[in-house]
């Protein structure tokens, strides 16, 4: 067996545990997202509603910005208290960012595929069109990579672009 057959093989075994832990994965997300459903509802939650959206008919469009570490429960906050804001969120174009866009999808949001690292210029026009519909967009700007609490660029070109108002978000969890 030559080194090219050897790879093929190496390949086609690598792709059948894909698949099984796809499967698994998405098992998995689908029981973690009705779990999380179910705790979300034995949570008491305070509002500090600077910005003024909260119950106001959507007249803009906004760039959600919330940092990386406090995204499990965002959705279901999103679909609480501003039901009838609709829109995207920003998914890495990874492995790890196909399972976190299936959980998106969950929560009845769109998603756009891409990072600073992988099709960022994709990324950016398709945000550009979910703002220009009419569509909120939620971002991440310290990704996945970090460093954690630090503004990525993306965001404040995105921001220029579009000339849509970034609008900071943040959760905080207590006993």
């Amino acid at each position: 067996m030559g080194t090219g057959e050897g790879l093929r093989i190496g390949k086609r075994i690598a792709k059948k545990k894909l698949k099984i832990e796809r499967w698994l994965a998405r098992w998995l997300i689908a029981f973690g997202f009705r779990l999380l459903q179910l705790w979300a509802r034995t949570l008491r939650y305070e509002i500090d509603d600077r910005a003024g959206i909260v119950d106001r008919p959507v007249t803009e469009n906004y760039i959600g910005a919330l940092w990386h570490n406090r995204l499990l429960i965002f959705p279901l906050v999103l679909r609480r208290f501003l039901p009838k804001r609709s829109g995207a969120a920003l998914i890495s174009a990874s492995r790890d960012g196909d399972l976190l866009a299936d959980a998106i999808h969950r929560f009845r949001y769109d998603v756009v595929r891409g990072s600073s690292s992988r099709m960022g210029a994709s990324a950016v026009r398709q945000l550009k069109e979910v703002l220009a519909s009419g569509r909120d967009i939620v971002i991440t700007p310290d990704g996945p990579r970090g460093p954690a609490y630090e503004l990525g660029p993306g965001i404040i070109f995105l921001a220029q672009k579009t000339v849509a108002a970034v609008l900071p978000m943040h959760l905080e969890y207590s006993s």
